[in-house]
């Protein structure tokens, strides 16, 4: 009955309006008169028009020159009126209109230029929208909104007409691969990098193939697999030194030191370690830098060299810092008040843990969060601060189970029970 209602409006509608009604139903949001117009390709005073007689009408609000519908269900109803192709049609218009007005600014639109180009069957700008749109959403920490677009873009690379798009599938799934490890999707995030393995393999192109094993390597280490993360760190190793990438053989040293440590084996690591941070300096690599540095100070500290661990470890938080890396720059608080708990400063310990965990809820970090409240929760119950503990070991394990980490939730629960066991409440 409503779309009845609608088409009897709309067919009083002149030419000109009902044109206009057409490309606004279409864009659905974003109707600034400049976009209305470059969608429509009509004069300033075409559209002044047009925009007036929908006002008028009752069809549209304004709000200065931002337009919007009266009810969204004459949006749908005008959209469900149009032909295929003129749909088609109106939806190229549009994502070029977008593209025009928001020159400079592309990324807060790229999600809905990619969605135009998309019902427009425009394959190749759809997939470059979509991934610059998934991309922003993952600087801003949009994790759910960035899954979503490089899922879309990924099913529109598979479609047959979208031929020569193996380097676009490749940086789609690295990206996708990514976000799922930092919401803590370690089965999914796995997947995907195996899919960026076979695809740099089809395409014969070794430098992905490398990245991919780095990727993969750093998934293994978040499920504490760590003598497959070596192997992953040495086949990147072989293939940067085998083809002469500098960077990416630096990438693999650090990733093959950090493996190393993590399997206590320090006195291999440190070298290792050493050499990725000497190479470092003939690069023009600040995260990589940043990531050495960490990982000399991680060994250093258990070593129980403290002074040169904090110093190493703030080189790197400071790099960090720089290049903007929020997630990095949580993750060294958390390494920081690490090498105070060693030095049995829990004061300090304390304040670092707790400027981790504020960072990693703010930004919605998974992967890192359960460990960050099991040492907050631990420095917490060295300090007399029993029931703060107790929460935070208790979030801990919450969240070790929710992303399957069963081995790290029995871990804080044995921690648990020994807290309340020598602290009995009263």
């Amino acid at each position: 009955v409503y779309k009845r209602q609608v088409q009897g409006r709309v067919g009083r509608l002149d030419q000109l309006a009902h044109q206009l009604l057409e490309a606004t139903a279409v864009l659905a949001t974003n109707l600034k008169f400049e976009v209305v117009q470059a969608t429509t390709g009509r004069s300033d005073l075409e559209v002044g028009d047009g925009l007036d007689e929908l006002v008028r009408r009752q069809l549209l609000l304004a709000d200065g020159d931002i337009f919007r519908f009266q009810h969204d269900l004459v949006q749908t109803a005008v959209v469900q009126m149009l032909t295929p192709w003129r749909r088609r049609l109106l939806n190229r218009r549009a994502g070029e209109a977008l593209e025009v007005v928001f020159r400079e600014d592309l990324d807060t639109v790229a999600s809905q230029i990619a969605y135009h180009f998309d019902e427009a069957r425009e394959i190749k700008p759809a997939i470059r929208y979509y991934e610059r749109a998934a991309t922003y959403a993952r600087r801003v920490y949009a994790d759910h909104e960035a899954v979503q677009y490089y899922e879309i873009a990924l099913a529109l690379v598979a479609d047959e007409s979208a031929d020569g798009q193996l380097d676009s599938q490749i940086r789609l799934y690295e990206g996708l691969g990514q976000v799922l490890r930092r919401q803590a999707s370690y089965e999914r995030a796995e997947g995907v990098f195996q899919s960026m393995q076979a695809t740099a393999e089809q395409l014969g192109d070794p430098q992905a193939l490398a990245q991919s094993w780095l990727r993969l390597g750093q998934v293994q280490d978040s499920e504490n697999r760590y003598d497959d993360s070596l192997q992953s760190a040495v086949n990147a190793k072989a293939l940067a030194a085998e083809y002469g990438f500098d960077t990416a053989y630096v990438y693999a040293l650090y990733a093959q030191a950090w493996a190393l440590f993590r399997l206590d084996m320090l006195d291999d690591a440190l070298p290792i370690a050493q050499e990725a941070v000497e190479r470092c300096k003939q690069l023009d690599d600040l995260d990589l830098m940043a990531y050495s540095q960490n990982t000399l100070g991680a060994i250093y500290k258990y070593q129980g060299h403290y002074q040169l661990s904090e110093k190493h470890q703030h080189l790197a938080l400071e790099l960090f810092e720089q290049t903007g890396d929020t997630r990095r720059v949580a993750g060294m608080l958390n390494n920081l008040g690490e090498t105070a708990r060693l030095r049995q400063d829990y004061n300090q310990a304390y304040d670092y843990y707790q400027q981790a965990v504020v960072i990693a809820g703010q930004i919605g970090e998974r992967d890192w969060l359960v460990e960050f409240l099991s040492n907050l929760g631990f420095a917490q119950s060295k300090l007399g601060k029993q029931s703060e503990a107790e929460h935070s070991l208790r979030q801990a394990i919450e969240m070790a189970q929710a992303a399957n980490q069963e081995e790290k939730a029995a871990e804080i629960t044995q921690l648990l029970s020994e807290l309340t066991t020598d602290n009995p409440p009263i």
